[in-house]
């Protein structure tokens, strides 16, 4: 409803689909919009890796609007392995700084999360400061496997705030060493 907090179902959601051994997450399209107010996990249960396929499922592209603090990930994923992300739209509200969508790393734990595709998602990176809309290998910054991405009309764009241009805005950023062989087609 746009109202309510979303983040505990989607956290339920994932979890469970997770730990089924990998599945199919879909999100349905909302009356208004997902209300999400804090990090969605989408960690390996146990072991070092999941397997999991997210749609935004219905005739328009699902859209979740991350409310939460600043400074944070609407959605962390670690081990993810050979997994198609689609149809999912993510808008930073209005105020919210140093977001990032989808932020994407290892640990010494979890040393791989690669082969996963990204298809007609968006992230909108609102008015905030220094928001990102793919981040790989922040923390791991080394040797660890995040490699193999794909991503095909995707779009990430922010907005100016009365004619000025927002700082710090960034769609796709590579940080890792071993953040090798991913494409891009199509997608702003």
């Amino acid at each position: 409803d746009g109202i309510a907090d979303d983040t505990k179902a989607f956290q339920d959601a994932a979890n469970a689909a997770i730990k089924s051994g990998g599945g199919e997450l879909l999100i349905p399209n909302p009356d208004k919009f997902y209300n999400i107010k804090s990090t969605i996990n989408i960690v390996p249960s146990s072991g070092s890796q999941c397997f999991l396929n997210i749609a935004g499922f219905g005739t328009t592209v699902s859209e979740i609007r991350y409310t939460g603090p600043g400074n944070k990930a609407v959605f962390k994923v670690l081990g993810l392995k050979s997994s198609l992300i689609s149809g999912v739209k993510v808008l930073i509200s209005p105020g919210i700084g140093g977001v990032v969508v989808w932020d994407i790393d290892t640990t010494p734990e979890i040393a791989s999360t690669s082969l996963v595709t990204f298809k007609n998602c968006s992230a909108l990176l609102g008015n905030g400061i220094n928001n990102v809309g793919w981040r790989l290998g922040h923390k791991s910054g080394g040797g660890a496997d995040i490699s193999s991405y794909q991503w095909e009309n995707c779009s990430a764009y922010g907005n100016e705030s009365e004619g000025t241009v927002i700082s710090g805005h960034v769609g796709w950023l590579l940080e890792g060493r071993n953040t090798l062989q991913n494409t891009w087609f199509g997608g702003f």
